[in-house]
C-alpha cells in the first residue's frame, strides 16, 4: 500500500486530494469498466473516514489493510517456517544416524506379555 501512497501523493505533501485519487483511478488502475463519479467520490468518502477533504498515510493504510483480507503467511514468514522445518529435519536425520532418536512408526508395540513384565 506505501507504494501506492507514493504513487498517488504526487505532491508529495503526506494528503492526497480528491483530485489526485480520481487521476489513480482514471490513469493507473486498469478496471474492465470505469467506475463512475459518483462510484470515486464514494469510494473517496471511505478513505477520507475523518472527512477533513484529504486522505492522509493512517487513513489509507487503514482502508487497504481492511481490504487486502487474510492474506496468510507472508514471504518472510514462510521462509522463516521453511527454514525451521529444514532444521527440524536435519536435527531428526542426525538423531536417527547416531542411534539416539527413536520414532513410534519404527518400533513394535510391546505385547500384553511384556507389558504385563514392565509392570
Amino acid at each position: 500500500w506505501y507504494i501506492m501512497w507514493k504513487h498517488v501523493d504526487r505532491d508529495r505533501s503526506g494528503k492526497i486530494t480528491i483530485k489526485e485519487f480520481s487521476a489513480l483511478v482514471h490513469e493507473q488502475l486498469q478496471f474492465t469498466k470505469m467506475p463512475t463519479q459518483e462510484q470515486i467520490k464514494a469510494a473517496w468518502r471511505a478513505l477520507d473516514s475523518n472527512q477533513s477533504g484529504f486522505v492522509e498515510t493512517a487513513e489509507f493504510a487503514a482502508f487497504m489493510k481492511a481490504g487486502a483480507g487474510d492474506a496468510g503467511l507472508t514471504w518472510k514468514q514462510k521462509l522463516q517456517q521453511q527454514k525451521q522445518d529444514e532444521g527440524q529435519q536435519a536435527r531428526l536425520e542426525k538423531q536417527r544416524a547416531s542411534g539416539k532418536h527413536v520414532s513410534a512408526d519404527e518400533v513394535e508395540p510391546a505385547s500384553a506379555e511384556e507389558m504385563e513384565e514392565l509392570s
